[in-house]
């Protein structure tokens, strides 16, 4: 069996919460940020509330925090997930993609390597892998509407009438590169793979990330 254990060799059971931030989205209508007041009300400053958040968190039973936090106040206090954003442009085939998540992991998880209280990194959150609310084509479709010639259309072109094998090609490219520009900078985390729609998640894509 694998467990996640801690930095200095105990089994650890994430229990999380996500967007943990002592200034959360905005109301879309009035503009206003009745949390925000709150806080202001309540404590001298951020770090006074984050000391006081992650007291409460631990009385509730939870052990981390999780994506939408922020973890500039919460990083030295309780381990924490990364959220990133690896996922660019419509052609995943083209040199551009893996330029792109080499940059974000650079920028992004070099600088955290070291960090004990980093339990690992979320690659991106809710792709599209298929037909969805957004779209109603399959990714093959749509890589087939690419410029011809183009990395991604070449490798479409082999898959016609196969949406499934393109897929699975397509997720295999996607977790390779994505994976590979991580494990360059930092060995020491675990790469959590994708924030998925379950429902909205095709076999093959499973697959691939395993």
């Amino acid at each position: 069996r694998w467990w996640i254990v801690t930095p200095d060799g105990r089994p650890f059971y994430i229990s999380g919460v996500d967007h943990v931030d002592p200034a959360p989205d905005f109301d879309r209508v009035t503009n206003q940020c009745p949390y925000c007041a709150a806080v202001a009300n309540q404590y001298p400053n951020d770090q006074a509330w984050a000391t006081d958040t992650v007291s409460r968190l631990r009385k509730w039973g939870f052990n981390s925090v999780g994506s939408w936090s922020n973890t500039s106040l919460l990083d030295k206090m309780m381990p924490y997930t990364v959220l990133l954003s690896m996922a660019s442009g419509n052609d995943w085939f083209a040199p551009s993609f893996v330029t792109n998540a080499q940059n974000v992991a650079a920028s992004q998880v070099a600088p955290l390597k070291n960090d004990p209280n980093v339990i690992g990194y979320f690659t991106d959150t809710e792709l599209r892998w298929g037909p969805d609310w957004t779209d109603q084509h399959t990714l093959l479709d749509s890589y087939l509407q690419l410029p011809p010639g183009s990395p991604g259309r070449v490798v479409a072109e082999g898959y016609i009438h196969n949406p499934d094998g393109f897929l699975k090609a397509l997720a295999t490219r996607y977790f390779s590169v994505t994976t590979d520009a991580i494990k360059s900078v930092d060995p020491n985390h675990m790469i959590l793979g994708v924030k998925m729609i379950a429902q909205l998640t095709m076999p093959e894509v499973l697959v691939a990330s395993a």
